[in-house]
């Protein structure tokens, strides 16, 4: 009996870590313990998992990708402006580090002010922690609350 119950528990961990995620395990950052575990786009800082792999404007194109942008958070506020924030390694005094964009959002569309077009994408996935982006492409993009 101890056997059969010893090897229930260690399945149910396995199958508990086999989830398909957007991300290696661990590499999240885990959020502070008592943060609001709501649903929301809007007031939370969200950040590419992978830089280089989303599309413009949640990631870089290739071909600034020397520019030596290591980081990219966005903050969606409820006004429909997106604050992006960028950080660079090594820092440059000369670089703007913040700038934004305009969006507005029906339903599950987003769409985005790029330059001098405007681009839909679909929620595809919100929750507290994580946002998953799908251009008219099909092209995805992740995105991880990291506040």
């Amino acid at each position: 009996m101890f056997r059969i119950t010893a090897l229930a528990l260690v399945g149910a961990a396995v199958l508990a870590g086999c989830g398909s995620a957007p991300e290696a395990p661990g590499a999240a950052q885990a959020l502070v313990a008592g943060d609001a575990q709501v649903a929301t786009l809007e007031g939370n800082v969200w950040q590419p998992v992978d830089l280089t792999g989303c599309s413009v404007p949640w990631g870089l194109a290739v071909m600034v990708e020397e520019s030596g942008i290591s980081r990219r958070e966005f903050t969606f506020t409820t006004h429909g402006s997106i604050q992006v924030r960028q950080v660079e390694v090594p820092d440059d005094p000369d670089t703007g580090d913040a700038y934004a964009l305009a969006y507005s959002r029906e339903g599950s569309t987003l769409r985005v002010r790029a330059g001098l077009g405007i681009e839909a994408w679909t929620i595809r996935e919100l929750t507290s922690v994580r946002l998953l982006l799908e251009d008219e492409n099909g092209d995805e993009c992740w995105l991880r609350r990291v506040r």
